[in-house]
């Protein structure tokens, strides 16, 4: 005996179709998401894409005029003095925090993309 997945989940079980998802009057599908057509996913995507460019490189590039600012009207011979005083290899490990970081940061940003495909950028407290 075949059977359809939760209700309203759209998601087909033992080799049934999907479930068509209509619109209804308060703009959700059967499926509890807000209803979307073709054109609105790919709008929300590229925005999305964008807003996770910003929330990638503005925090990092602040944080380098910041440094810069402090290395270049501080104390920038003891700053100097210290720097070389960690040795050659020392910039291989900061070099590495510094990837590290974007990769945490971008992986935990990436799932923005696709949740601007499956809900609206107005749709409130869902």
């Amino acid at each position: 005996m075949a059977m359809y997945s939760p209700v309203g989940t759209g998601f087909p079980q033992n080799g049934m179709q999907p479930m068509m998802v209509e619109s209804s009057p308060n703009g959700l599908g059967a499926n509890g998401l807000p209803f979307m057509d073709e054109d609105e996913k790919e709008s929300s995507r590229g925005k999305m894409i964008g807003l996770l460019f910003v929330l990638l490189t503005v925090p990092r590039v602040v944080g380098f005029l910041l440094a810069w600012a402090i290395a270049h009207f501080g104390a920038s011979i003891q700053y100097t003095l210290r720097i070389r005083a960690l040795g050659n290899d020392a910039g291989y490990l900061y070099i590495g925090a510094v990837v590290f970081t974007f990769m945490v940061s971008f992986l935990n940003k990436f799932p923005i993309v696709y949740k601007g495909q499956v809900i609206k950028g107005g749709s409130g407290n869902l």
